[in-house]
């Protein structure tokens, strides 16, 4: 069952390319800078993305791939999926997340929405924490049909395990841009 419901999703994956649009970006908050990519639908399909972003008070780190689906509802956009993180937070408890969730695009004009997204890997689909959050959230304006700019809010945290402390990756206000082509 699973090798034939992974050969519709690349069936599936391999036929959207074609419409799917790439964007690149990054964003730079008042604890971090994260570089992101997208591979998108214009309105209904499957998506990719891939991110790494750093802590630079203290070197934290975390970076994944993602895949997902959205569908376009006139104003709004919701998505949902799931991503494969490797987190390095320099606490003693590096390994991999594999967070479940989606989000909400709600667009007020062509150029201008709100955005909104959460993703959670509780016990069982991580290997080194207990529990994985990430939140993002925050206004993204289109400037033009290929230049993105965002202002938002993220956070991403983890709680130990028994050897381990509930400490913070990210957590801090950003400004953002992207390219899309």
């Amino acid at each position: 069952m699973f090798k034939k419901t992974l050969t519709v999703v690349a069936i599936l994956s391999t036929l959207s390319v074609s419409a799917n649009a790439a964007e690149i970006g990054a964003q730079l908050g008042t604890q971090h800078t994260e570089l992101n990519a997208l591979i998108a639908p214009e309105q209904t399909g499957i998506f990719y993305t891939a991110n790494w972003a750093n802590n630079y008070n203290d070197g934290r780190n975390s970076g994944g791939v993602g895949l997902g689906y959205q569908v376009s509802l006139g104003k709004a956009d919701l998505y949902a999926g799931a991503k494969a993180i490797y987190l390095a937070p320099k606490k003693g408890d590096n390994g991999f997340a594999a967070p479940i969730g989606g989000g909400l695009r709600l667009h007020f004009s062509d150029e201008l929405y709100a955005y909104g997204e959460g993703y959670t890997a509780p016990r069982g689909l991580n290997n080194a924490v207990e529990n994985y959050v990430e939140v993002d959230a925050g206004l993204a304006w289109q400037v033009q049909d290929s230049v993105k700019l965002k202002a938002g809010y993220r956070h991403i945290s983890v709680h130990g395990k028994s050897s381990t402390p509930n400490h913070t990756l990210l957590d801090g206000a950003y400004l953002g841009a992207s390219l899309k082509f």
